[in-house]
């Protein structure tokens, strides 16, 4: 049942997941997944009777959780370093169009140029707005995990 978690290696399958360009959605969903299944092996029974030997299963428990944990970081890591992309590109943006607007035009041409760069913030403002909001849910589901 828990084959998964050691049959796959966690890179080849995360950098074929990453090329699918994966919403935070979709990580949010594969992040559940180890968390409903850390859940189930947590709840299995840590002791086992076979006729008349008790055996001990905290140690295959032990490691499952680990393995869960394992999968759930190299996600999460990823998930983190879109986000972390994400923000720096906004940042990056942001500060673009600031250090443009601070410049004082000084003939007409640069004043129109500048009045051209206002149309444009405000046109994209609503996409603006949009990979903000992107960034700020990537982050939520990352606090959640």
């Amino acid at each position: 049942r828990y084959s998964s978690l050691w049959k796959h290696d966690k890179q080849s399958l995360l950098e074929k997941f990453v090329k699918t360009n994966p919403t935070y959605v979709d990580y949010e969903d594969k992040l559940s997944y180890y968390k409903k299944m850390k859940i189930q092996i947590n709840s299995e029974r840590p002791v086992t009777d076979i006729d008349f030997i008790q055996v001990s299963c905290h140690p295959l428990i032990a490691d499952l959780n680990r393995e869960v944990d394992g999968w759930m970081t190299v996600i999460g890591k990823t998930m983190h370093d879109n986000a972390k992309l994400q923000a720096i590109s906004l940042n990056d943006t942001i500060a673009d169009k600031r250090d443009k607007l601070n410049k004082v035009p000084e003939d007409l041409e640069a004043l129109k140029a500048m009045m051209r760069l206002v149309a444009e913030i405000r046109e994209k403002t609503p996409e603006m707005e949009e990979r903000f909001t992107l960034v700020e849910e990537q982050w939520r589901t990352l606090h959640m995990f």
